[in-house]
């Protein structure tokens, strides 16, 4: 229809007849019904995306269609067509939509995705969109990726694919978000803008941007304090406010990023990493400005673990599972339609209600698996390590940065647990008690394992898995809870006095051998049970 009278001049070439009909579509259709017209581009990506998935993390992407596909880069085409009038790829740069350096990304990432795309046509010798596992090493393969340290070769091969998909589904939702005043203006009536309140940051058509270029240079904060009020008021940032973002972020030095004021606003957005429908955690990471305070995210940027548990990678995790946590907290958000009546979601929403102070949770859940990069040490440990340097950095207080490394050092304990352990034995329990040491840490254990189960993927996270992790903890609950252990010492001791009974009947020295050594285990749990 109309989109292939927009691409018509590519086959009828510059012809007068062309141009004829080119002005009258402009006039009679694509002016007059722009509002309806980008209404529909948008409608459609949306359900598209429902149908196909966010192709950027999944590890069966659709090459097309999905989110982060080919058809989002013609979808922004017919948009900038519709909206901004352009006749070429080539305008979106010269009309100052994207810079230089994004124009040649964007074309770097089509340049591979439609590579990789042609490659799977051949391998399977038919017009083929979706990924599958069957393909992707053969693939990695014929492409020439080796294996590297610790890493797949089909894992690096993802790896490449998906940075370039985030690219496409960057600018895609860039452009969107740019043409929602369009819509807005030619509706209802609109509200009055809000008015932010960090210095430097104003709302300009329903976006947010820098008051001047000279509040950013004199006040760099002004860099994190524009994704706060984002957070705040649930507002995009205007697309040249970005490119600034983008270009000024070595202002955000290690002098800058530790003072209260810069480390106050990236928490803000910890606590609330989605607002009014928008990424604000994932614009700050694809600008570059989270990675100037975590610089140590870079080692899992687009890292992949190839199993069919991690539905996204490294990097994207840590992101959805801040996401998750926040999620857990507020009940209210609309993604949480499906937890208000869950069991799992009113214990994460009492347990938020008695933490109180959500940031502790927020860091640990973006530095978990920040380790998965280190070459030598476990990933935990890894992350332990990670989570001290980097708030250490910043200035947050000692304590806090105990918790966190608490939290990151153990945060696969309870899952662990939960799954390869018995839990209906006391001990099992027991044990895990005296690991984590209160009741305040245990919940906030918990808190971060939904999340981080939920983050991963479907296969981490279903029912058999939530009953578990749910039972184990409430057993560890009443150990740490006023009375709990000793209702645990009077179990063990229970245990150790029937043995005794039992030993003083028997006749067998085989058996009676064997009830000494349960003696000996039981008088060791009560030993313990004491300190």
């Amino acid at each position: 229809g109309l989109m292939s009278l927009l691409d018509a001049r590519f086959i009828c070439g510059m012809s007068p007849l062309y141009s004829e009909m080119a002005g009258r579509v402009r006039e009679r259709i694509v002016f007059r019904r722009a509002r309806r017209i980008i209404d529909w581009l948008a409608a459609r990506g949306r359900e598209r995306h429902r149908l196909f998935g966010d192709s950027a993390c999944l590890l069966e992407p659709n090459l097309k269609e999905g989110r982060g596909g080919l058809r989002d880069y013609h979808a922004l085409l017919w948009l900038s067509r519709v909206r901004f009038h352009l006749e070429a790829p080539r305008d979106l740069e010269t009309h100052g939509h994207l810079s230089h350096a994004e124009y040649h990304e964007l074309e770097q990432a089509l340049a591979f995705v439609r590579k990789v795309r042609s490659g799977l046509h051949i391998l399977v010798r038919r017009k083929y969109d979706r990924l599958h596992f069957a393909h992707q090493v053969e693939l990695a393969e014929r492409f020439g990726y080796r294996e590297g340290t610790r890493r797949q070769a089909v894992e690096r091969f993802l790896g490449a694919l998906h940075g370039h998909m985030e690219v496409i589904r960057q600018t895609h939702r860039r452009f969107f978000e740019e043409a929602a005043p369009l819509r807005r203006r030619f509706g209802a009536l609109r509200s009055p803008e809000p008015v932010p309140t960090a210095p430097g940051v104003a709302v300009r058509k329903a976006a947010l941007a820098f008051t001047s270029m000279k509040a950013v240079l004199e006040t760099p904060e002004c860099l994190v304090w524009i994704f706060a009020e984002s957070a705040r008021l649930g507002l995009p940032i205007d697309p040249e406010a970005r490119r600034l973002i983008r270009e000024f972020r070595h202002r955000l030095d290690p002098d800058v990023v530790r003072r209260p004021a810069a480390v106050r606003a990236l928490e803000e957005v910890l606590l609330r990493p989605v607002s009014g429908g928008h990424e604000v955690l994932g614009e700050m990471y694809a600008t570059g400005i989270l990675l100037q305070f975590v610089p140590e995210m870079k080692t899992v940027a687009n890292r992949i673990e190839y199993d069919t548990y991690h539905v996204y990678p490294v990097d994207r995790h840590l992101l959805e599972t801040v996401a998750a946590v926040a999620l857990l907290n507020r009940p209210d958000e609309a993604r949480a339609e499906t937890w208000k009546s869950s069991a799992d979601g009113e214990l994460c929403r009492t347990l938020t209600a008695e933490i109180r102070d959500l940031r502790p949770l927020a860091w640990a859940a973006l530095l978990h698996d920040a380790g998965k990069g280190a070459p030598d040490l476990p990933h935990p440990e890894a992350g332990e390590g990670i989570g001290r340097t980097v708030l250490a950095r910043l200035g947050v207080p000692g304590e806090m940065i105990e918790t966190v490394a608490f939290l990151v050092r153990s945060h696969r304990l309870l899952p662990h647990t939960a799954t390869r352990r018995d839990i209906d034995n006391e001990e099992t329990a027991r044990r895990l008690s005296q690991e984590v040491g209160s009741a305040l840490r245990l919940g906030m254990l918990y808190v971060l394992s939904v999340a981080d189960l939920r983050a991963t993927g479907p296969k981490a996270w279903n029912e058999w898995t939530a009953a578990l992790l749910r039972n184990l903890f409430l057993k560890v609950r009443r150990l740490l809870s006023p009375g709990g252990a000793a209702v645990s010492g009077n179990v063990v001791r229970a245990v150790g006095e029937k043995t005794r009974e039992v030993m003083a009947l028997m006749s067998d020295s085989r058996d009676r051998a064997d009830a000494e050594r349960s003696e000996e285990h039981t008088s060791e749990l009560q030993s313990r049970q004491s300190i």
